[in-house]
């Protein structure tokens, strides 16, 4: 290895723009049960987005981010979008519940959480016991969200 290699910072971002340039309209995931498939520049360029959707919303501060989620192609793209804007990932298993759940979140002292409609139930649970949760991102059904969670 020479020393400009050795020298070169690779990051994870920096990877995933490699790999979508050097291999473009490949599949880079396929969600097995649908069948749906994203190849590596349109991965790419969905992570980008939600990257620069972050960091013009939270700014470039360090902050942990709690994610309730499903596996899904969602997950996947805000785990590589936090890792470029170096914020925090904080996975949240989502058979927790009640205190779990809130100790979980709070713990980590998480201003954003991310989740969706399948685990509005288990947040109306411990909405009160979430001081610090200033930011609820929902994938779908905004909503009933708003309503359950001003």
């Amino acid at each position: 290895m020479s020393s400009s290699e050795f020298g070169r910072r690779i990051t994870l971002g920096n990877l995933l723009f490699e790999c979508a340039s050097k291999y473009g309209s490949r599949p880079f995931l396929t969600i097995v049960e649908s069948g749906t498939s994203i190849s590596y520049i349109n991965f790419e360029r969905h992570v980008n987005r939600l990257a620069h959707g972050l960091q013009s919303r939270f700014g470039n501060r360090d902050q942990y981010v709690a994610i309730m989620l499903e596996n899904c192609l969602e997950y996947l793209a805000l785990s590589y979008a936090l890792k470029i804007t170096r914020q925090v990932e904080v996975s949240v298993k989502c058979a927790f519940r009640g205190p779990a759940l809130s100790r979980m979140i709070n713990l980590t002292k998480s201003s954003l959480l991310v989740s969706s409609a399948a685990h509005f139930d288990a947040f109306s649970e411990i909405v009160d016991d979430l001081p610090l949760v200033r930011t609820l991102v929902v994938l779908d059904d905004a909503n009933r969200a708003s309503t359950l969670f001003p």
